[in-house]
């Protein structure tokens, strides 16, 4: 990796991006970044730690610059200008209730992109050994900021349309009727059982969704090729593109040639927060 660096310029992004094919993007910057501290190549430790906040920065921009286009929506929505103030504050008193300060984005941001550029300074100087804790100081500052930001839009859009959420969000809420309901809870717990009670999000059920659905699929392809054989990729398409009623934690998937998500009615319900939890709107 030290050959060319670990970060280069891409023409086709027009920016400076990691080095690298498709699978090696899978990596965390911030592990590579450790890695690269082990084994003493602090010239491309140097280099990842000015990439994080690269990385970050469209994220950070989009949800700082999102708000005030959101409020406007809501506004053309027909909702009043004291239900847009008092709904945005309660909004922000929700996502900020387990801390001391207000939510600064902008002064939080600095302070991320600070921790970055002194661990880069200090690779250079070669005093690499607080780095590793300054760069993962930033990671978890960026993933508190990150998510935040992502609670005070989907709150402002609430505002307006009502939250909407995918079913795994309050599994245990789900009617006993509901076939996404076991699903998801089995999720749920296997989850919590090795992160802790309350960490499940949204997110990684999107990925186990991905993994029934290739549950179904695999034995299916499988009984017409080998893996690694463009038969066999071929299959694989066709065996998704005809899945039927298979449920996940965000749904139940009935797939096509040009429905690749698969969903209905059923992927959707309305939610709400009730002291600083997901509740299921009837």
């Amino acid at each position: 990796m030290t050959q060319g660096g670990p970060i280069s310029f891409h023409a086709g992004v027009g920016q400076a991006v990691r080095a690298g094919d498709w699978g090696a993007q899978c990596a965390s910057t911030y592990d590579l970044f450790a890695a690269a501290v082990r084994e003493d190549r602090l010239a491309d430790a140097a280099a990842l730690a000015r990439y994080v906040p690269q990385e970050g920065q469209e994220a950070f921009d989009l949800f700082t610059q999102w708000p005030p286009v959101i409020r406007d929506f809501i506004r053309q929505a027909g909702v009043a200008e004291q239900a847009i103030r008092d709904g945005e504050d309660m909004v922000l008193a929700q996502i900020c209730a387990d801390r001391s300060r207000p939510l600064d984005p902008e002064g939080e941001w600095r302070e991320i992109c600070r921790l970055a550029e002194e661990a880069a300074r200090l690779c250079e100087a070669g005093e690499a050994g607080t780095v590793v804790a300054l760069l993962e100081e930033a990671r978890a500052s960026w993933l508190d900021l990150h998510d935040r930001l992502c609670d005070r839009v989907q709150g402002l859009v609430g505002l307006g349309l009502g939250p909407v959420a995918g079913p795994v969000l309050v599994a245990a809420q789900l009617p006993a009727d509901n076939p996404i309901r076991k699903v998801a809870l089995a999720y749920v717990g296997r989850y919590e059982a090795v992160h802790g009670k309350g960490s499940v999000s949204t997110f990684g059920a999107h990925v186990w969704d991905a993994g029934l659905l290739l549950q179904h699929a695999v034995p299916l392809a499988l009984k017409k090729a080998q893996p690694g054989s463009q038969e066999f990729r071929k299959a694989l398409r066709e065996a998704l593109e005809n899945t039927r009623d298979v449920v996940g934690c965000h749904g139940v998937y009935n797939m096509g040639p040009t429905d690749h998500l698969g969903f209905d009615q059923r992927a959707r319900v309305m939610v709400r927060i009730d002291n600083g939890a997901w509740k299921l709107q009837p």
